[in-house]
C-alpha cells in the first residue's frame, strides 16, 4: 500500500498505530479510494493536518537525530 501510495506521490506517516498519507495535492475522497482500488481497507478518513501532527513530526524527527 505505501509503495502504491507514494506511486502518486502520496507521503506516508506513522501516528502510533495509525497510517496516513499526507497528499501532494487537494482530492476528494472519491479520487484517494481510487487510487488504492483492488487493496482491501478496513476504513478511510480525509482529514486536515492538525496541530498533534505537526507536534509529532518535530517530535519524531528530533528522535531520529
Amino acid at each position: 500500500m505505501i509503495a502504491l501510495a507514494q506511486k502518486y506521490g502520496f507521503i506516508p506517516r506513522c501516528y502510533g498505530n495509525d497510517l496516513a498519507f499526507l497528499l501532494p495535492e487537494p482530492l476528494d475522497l472519491k479520487e484517494v479510494m481510487t487510487r488504492f482500488e483492488g487493496i482491501p481497507i478496513d476504513s478511510i478518513s480525509r482529514q486536515p493536518v492538525r496541530l498533534e501532527h505537526i507536534y509529532l513530526e518535530i517530535t519524531q524527527d528530533q528522535e531520529s537525530r
